[in-house]
């Protein structure tokens, strides 16, 4: 989920849109997660980790901390990254050493349980974004030593890191890096993440579980048809032999996984569209997407709720309803667990409650 405000769209013509808009503020930025944060109550969500965007301003997080999470009127609990200024991450050489002192200046899991700073991404180098523009080329030198200089520095600083890939040799790429880093300052008990992580091979998946990471993957993959997926050849040929992301092989290789949307950027909202692409196997139009092997329903609840409570080092007081945990809850408007599958996708909360205060009654 995107905090800033209510339009949507590819995440590029934001930002050449973005002159058009007012600019953004911490009153403007409040009012539209109000907002948002009411849509999502309706679809049954109680949490979200987001990543904001590089022209949200850091002081609009402090204004929502102040006016919003501290008087009560928060709906849903928000994990979120540092800002550093107006960006999320450096993109260029000349921006790392900034974002390496924000990252020792912030404090990872600094405020309450329902609004939180609690990660770094969904970029540590902005350069190196995985663009499937790169073919299987690996990237250079240069620019993997920036990735390598603010990826220390969150290990350092006992920052999550959630880093968006795609391509198998990317992936690798990082994990070189992450095993050295590994050895001075250790990340197997932070948890780090690969978000999206289409590509992924078995064996690298086995090399990011010896680091102790896990994986998000997102519906966004599933707003697609078959026509353009077969854009590009890569792909096209890659699917031929597993599934991306390769949700089967994350299910059985036993690696922390959890879903989401990467809305409202390029999916769907609904937690529900999610659980149906997973569960079908079909994409946002009901054509096959999945043809290497799906979940069942139970293990796509599971990996929507108690993995992704995982993921967000809150399985202690999150995910599933027990004695002592937050009374964070949505109910249904029908048993997902015996819907025809083609209903999954339309499913609706009735009555949403965070904390045990209800946030959304249509009872």
């Amino acid at each position: 989920m995107c905090i800033r405000d209510r339009f949507t769209g590819a995440i590029f013509l934001k930002w050449q849109l973005r002159p058009l808009f007012p600019e953004v503020t911490g009153e403007t930025a409040a009012a539209g997660l109000k907002a948002a944060i009411a849509d999502y109550s309706k679809m049954g969500v109680t949490s979200s980790m987001t990543y904001n965007g590089p022209e949200f301003p850091e002081d609009a997080l402090d204004y929502i901390q102040e006016h919003v999470a501290d008087t009560g009127e928060l709906d849903m609990r928000v994990y979120y990254p540092p800002h550093f200024g107006r960006n999320v991450s450096a993109w260029t050489p000349e921006e790392v050493p900034g974002i390496v002192a924000g990252l020792a200046e912030h404090t990872p899991y600094t405020g309450s349980e329902m609004y939180q700073m609690t990660h770094f991404g969904e970029h540590m180098y902005l350069p190196v974004s995985d663009s499937a523009r790169m073919g299987d080329r690996p990237y250079p030198d240069d620019m993997m030593e920036q990735f390598r200089i603010v990826v220390t520095a969150a290990a350092k600083n006992g920052w999550q890191i959630a880093e968006h890939v795609n391509r198998d040799i990317t992936v690798n790429q990082m994990l070189e890096i992450f095993e050295e880093v590994n050895e001075t300052y250790p990340i197997t008990d932070l948890r780090w993440r690969f978000e999206h992580a289409q590509g992924l091979s078995q064996v690298t998946i086995e090399r990011a579980m010896a680091l102790g990471m896990a994986i998000g993957v997102h519906s966004s993959a599933g707003m697609s048809s078959p026509a353009s997926r077969s854009n590009n050849a890569a792909n096209v040929a890659l699917r031929e032999i597993q599934n991306m992301p390769p949700i089967r092989w994350y299910q059985d290789s036993g690696i922390p996984f959890g879903l989401g949307s990467d809305a409202q950027v390029v999916a769907h909202d609904s937690p529900f569209f999610t659980l149906y692409w997973v569960v079908s196997g079909n994409d946002t139009s009901g054509e096959p997407f999945f043809t290497h092997g799906t979940l069942t329903r139970e293990e796509a609840l599971i990996a929507h709720t108690r993995s992704n409570a995982y993921l967000m080092h809150k399985e202690d007081i999150l995910g599933s309803i027990e004695v002592g945990k937050l009374a964070d809850l949505a109910v249904l408007d029908q048993d997902y667990m015996t819907v025809p599958v083609e209903e999954i996708r339309n499913l609706n909360s009735v009555l949403t409650m965070v904390d045990g205060r209800v946030v959304y009654d249509a009872l």
